[in-house]
């Protein structure tokens, strides 16, 4: 049986979330892999006639269930994350909100909703479910979709660093050809346009192929051509995208650094792990920083967290220059994407952690160790 996992199993292996697991491994196993199949196609058809709650509404009880995708609000104080179950009697599928320190989580959406972002004024959270982006503000009221009449399935949406705009994902097939395009709508929900396309994107497996530059008018992000997997800029004012970096092995997981001098991202050879590059954008020059995947600047842009595997799974980080990376936090199951707090002095992920790969929780991290389970407890 394939175990159900929302992280990173292993260095070189794709990041699945439990909905694909179910999907793709349901032939495996005839039990519980059967029942959470059928939980979640019954989410699905019933998500969107679910309303969204206060945040003050009963949290959800207590049960099997796996949470994920945890990023910090804007002040540092809260961690909105997003949940799903593994159980046909409780429903706790949705976004919630903790407070940093723990605490009881509360349900804000209670649809089948994912990937929350919070918007630079910590008053709003963007969020995906299957077929719309939508946003919310922070105390459950208020939903609105952004995606208007597109259609497709949607990913991944993330704030512009000025709040005017949020870019995501797009699955849309042509022609009887799938592809993937990055879209970009004003947070208002207006002037809605299309910036990529042939992005390569798995969803449920592939780390985030765009990030959005610091000027909040540009957009990194991971092109397929006939040849390779590159580094484009997309610009969102309308303008031809260029390419970045050309080279000669698949490029992934572009980040753009705080004060936008520099890219991380990483490649791999067919036979070599992993690794984690740093381009400097003017100079067109890249470093070899790590071993590891799903690299995370720092708020000061000197460190890198990162998922690793050279001293067991986990989280590291590594100082740029220093050529050393330390293990901040160990997780045998495997660690989600990493993501730092705005003051730089912890990181949020969901893991297995301690729960010996049962369960899925969010946990936040010293940047000079130490953890604390706050959600999902074992």
């Amino acid at each position: 049986m394939l175990r159900p996992n929302v992280a990173i199993c292993r260095e070189g292996d794709a990041a699945r979330r439990i909905v694909y697991i179910v999907f793709r491994s349901v032939t495996q196993d005839q039990g519980v892999i059967r029942l959470a199949l059928v939980a979640f196609i019954v989410a699905a058809l019933t998500g969107a006639a679910v309303s969204v709650l206060a945040a003050s509404a009963p949290a959800a009880p207590a049960g099997p269930f796996g949470d994920s995708g945890p990023t910090w609000s804007p002040d540092g104080s809260r961690i909105a994350f997003w949940r799903f179950s593994y159980s046909l009697t409780q429903d706790v599928k949705g976004l919630y909100v903790v407070d940093a320190e723990g605490g009881e989580p509360s349900r804000i959406v209670s649809e089948w909703a994912r990937e929350p972002a919070w918007s630079p004024d910590g008053k709003t959270l963007a969020y995906s479910t299957e077929y719309f982006i939508r946003r919310v503000n922070a105390d459950g009221s208020q939903r609105r979709t952004l995606s208007g009449k597109l259609k497709g399935t949607f990913w991944q949406p993330l704030w512009s660093r000025d709040g005017m705009y949020i870019a995501f994902l797009r699955t849309s097939i042509r022609k009887g050809r799938r592809g993937m395009e990055i879209w970009v709508v004003r947070s208002d929900g207006k002037r809605l346009r299309r910036v990529a396309a042939d992005v390569p994107f798995r969803p449920g497996g592939d780390p985030i192929p765009f990030s959005w530059a610091p000027d909040a008018r540009r957009l990194v992000y991971v092109r397929l051509t006939k040849r390779a997997t590159d580094l484009w800029i997309a610009d969102i004012a309308g303008r031809q995208p260029r390419r970045l970096l050309r080279t000669s092995v698949p490029d992934r997981a572009p980040v753009w650094s705080p004060d936008s001098s520099r890219i991380a991202f990483t490649s791999k050879e067919r036979v070599e792990p992993t690794r984690i590059y740093v381009l400097d954008v003017a100079r067109r020059t890249v470093t070899n920083v790590a071993l590891g995947f799903r690299p995370r600047w720092a708020p000061n842009g000197q460190q890198l967290a990162f998922g690793g595997t050279s001293d067991g799974i986990g989280l590291y980080v590594t100082q740029l220059g220093s050529g050393n990376a330390t293990k901040l936090f160990a997780s045998d199951g495997g660690v989600g994407d990493p993501e730092w707090s705005p003051q730089g002095d912890r990181l949020t992920l969901a893991a297995y952690g301690e729960c010996n790969n049962l369960l899925t929780g969010i946990y936040v991290v010293g940047a000079t160790g130490g953890a604390a389970r706050i959600t999902n407890p074992c």
